[in-house]
């Protein structure tokens, strides 16, 4: 008998009874009873010696569940019985599929934000950092076009200042000596007319810089200082770059030190 009858009625022994012969491997796993396909009659040998085992544990275990429940509950249902049998199991610890362990960081900024930064950090050789500042003066010379606000033209007509200041020594101190070296007479003459646009550049530079918005030519100085750029560039690029290249100047060496000046300069402008 499964249970002791002075605490569980005949009916719920004789239905535990009759679940209880009905199962063919009854087995004891996560707190829960699985019933296999085949009944015990048909399992030979060793499988029914394996099988009447675990019956018996099955039995045993049961009854001792429902010991324990009725010293501190009372006469247990059927349903009882099995429940408490469940809850006694041990249970899979899984871990949490949000837990801090397997969760991934989540990415700061924006994706544009993120390439600029990462690429910020690659090593750029001298050509790329300089077509980068040219880029940047540019797009700062087309806002101020675009603009009507006294306050935006203020302020970026001080940044467009600094910028070609900064980029203009760098080249001065660094690029231009590093091209003189690696030139030929020709090449000689290229650096000269970039010295010479520079000085004309930094005059109107000065100008600007001793004015505010608003005062007579103001406009129109900013306009030509962008002209006078944008043909400096032009040459730049076009002509003074591939030569450089050609030239076999070693443009990643150059590049790390007219970034290590630009910061300099730019953290103290």
């Amino acid at each position: 008998m499964l249970v002791p009858p002075d605490f569980m009625n005949m009916r719920i022994v004789n239905t535990l009874r009759a679940i209880l012969n009905g199962l063919w491997g009854g087995i004891f796993v996560h707190g829960r009873l699985t019933q296999a396909s085949t009944t015990s009659s048909i399992l030979p040998g060793y499988a029914q010696a394996r099988h009447d085992r675990k019956l018996m544990q099955v039995k045993t275990n049961l009854a001792e569940q429902a010991a324990a429940y009725r010293r501190f509950h009372g006469s247990p249902s059927a349903n009882g019985v099995l429940k408490m049998a469940t809850k006694s199991a041990p249970k899979s610890k899984s871990t949490p599929k949000n837990s801090a362990g397997s969760r991934a960081r989540p990415k700061k900024g924006s994706r544009t934000t993120r390439r600029t930064a990462t690429a910020s950090k690659r090593p750029q050789d001298a050509i790329a950092l300089l077509k980068a500042d040219h880029k940047e003066v540019d797009a700062m010379f087309k806002a101020y076009e675009k603009t009507d606000d006294d306050a935006e033209k203020q302020e970026l007509a001080t940044n467009i200042c600094k910028a070609l200041t900064v980029h203009a020594q760098i080249e001065e101190e660094i690029f231009y000596p590093a091209a003189y070296d690696a030139f030929d007479d020709e090449g000689d003459d290229l650096v000269d007319e970039a010295q010479v646009e520079h000085a004309s550049a930094k005059a109107l530079i000065a100008e600007i810089e001793a004015m505010q918005v608003g005062e007579p030519l103001f406009d129109a100085k900013v306009k030509v200082l962008g002209e006078y750029i944008k043909h400096h560039v032009e040459e730049e690029e076009t002509e003074m770059f591939p030569e450089c290249r050609d030239a076999g100047m070693d443009l990643k060496a150059l590049g790390q030190q007219l970034l290590a000046r630009k910061e300099e300069l730019m953290a103290t402008a």
